[in-house]
């Protein structure tokens, strides 16, 4: 928490110097850092982590975050550090990554809590592997009647001038691979994943 330092002096005590540690260790240490108490709330909103492991690049980071807009720039931030920890990613690789899962995020705050006073929350996974960039954006509200083959082309004049739909065009276009699972009052699940051809 920037607004308070010593809660940041009392996880760097918990993490140590640092340095290589296992897997194991990691989670340890990831476990007591969530367990530490803040002094406000929107500290728990998002636990960003630059630790050295020897199975960082497999390692799954996991962000969650209030139902308003105002907290895409700590969704900004928490996909800036994962993809400069993928150094293979070429800037258009990371463009379309961080592109669609803000618009996935996006449409989870539009849509999903819509109608909702209380709001809820948005979680982000990203887990990056040697040569792909798995992402998963989750929500708990209210859902949709998902079909594929409803998905505009913007192939022709009608479709090019439509007011929506350009989001998950876009993310079919960008990403490698897309599934979409989604129910009426049952929440909606977008798992994505993008090969990284520059890590090749």
């Amino acid at each position: 928490s920037a607004a308070d330092p010593a809660w940041k002096e009392n996880a760097l005590r918990v993490f140590g110097a640092g340095g290589e540690m296992s897997v194991e260790a990691l989670q340890s240490l990831i476990q007591k850092l969530a367990d530490l108490p803040t002094p406000d709330n929107d500290d728990k909103t998002a636990i960003l982590l630059s630790l050295t492991a020897p199975s960082a690049a497999c390692l799954s980071h996991k962000l969650v975050i209030p139902s308003d807009v105002r907290h895409l720039p700590t969704l900004r931030t928490f996909m800036d550090n994962i993809l400069r920890e993928c150094r293979m990613a070429t800037s258009e690789e990371s463009f379309a990554v961080e592109f669609t899962t803000e618009d996935a995020v996006v449409n989870a705050i539009q849509h999903a809590y819509a109608g909702a006073p209380a709001g809820g929350t948005v979680t982000v996974g990203a887990t990056p592997g040697k040569d792909r960039i798995s992402i998963v954006v989750a929500d708990q509200g209210q859902g949709f009647d998902f079909h594929r083959d409803r998905i505009p082309t913007f192939a022709t004049k009608e479709e090019l001038y439509r007011s929506n739909g350009r989001g998950l065009y876009m993310m079919f276009q960008l990403m490698d691979q897309v599934e979409i699972k989604s129910r009426p009052d049952a929440g909606t699940t977008v798992k994505m994943v993008k090969y990284l051809k520059g890590g090749s």
